[in-house]
């Protein structure tokens, strides 16, 4: 079964910008759809949850555009291993710490 979140998203400065986010977003591996709704823009996932190059490409994409990180919080929680065993991530987990309290 395919998981979903759900973002509102935030203004965009042109159509080039609009088309970034897009091809952003539909580059990450783990990304199956997205979906305009009603209450925002669905982002589809395969089965499992994102491994942390997904998760880090999303805490990026995000904070770029101004999205509101806690919509991947549980993604960070379920891969709390990967995060926590290689130092590579340690700003990852500092930087979203940080964001969550902003």
């Amino acid at each position: 079964m395919a998981r979903i979140i759900t973002i509102r998203e935030s203004p965009y400065y042109g159509q080039k910008d609009e088309d970034s986010f897009f091809e952003r977003l539909r580059r990450i591996p783990s990304v199956t759809d997205v979906i305009g709704a009603s209450r925002g823009l669905d982002i589809v996932f395969l089965d499992q949850s994102p491994d942390v190059d997904d998760i880090a490409d999303l805490i990026g994409l995000f904070r770029r555009y101004r999205i509101d990180i806690g919509t991947i919080e549980k993604f960070l929680q379920e891969n709390a291993i990967g995060w926590d065993s290689d130092k590579k991530w340690e700003w990852h987990k500092e930087a979203f710490r940080m964001l969550r309290h902003n």
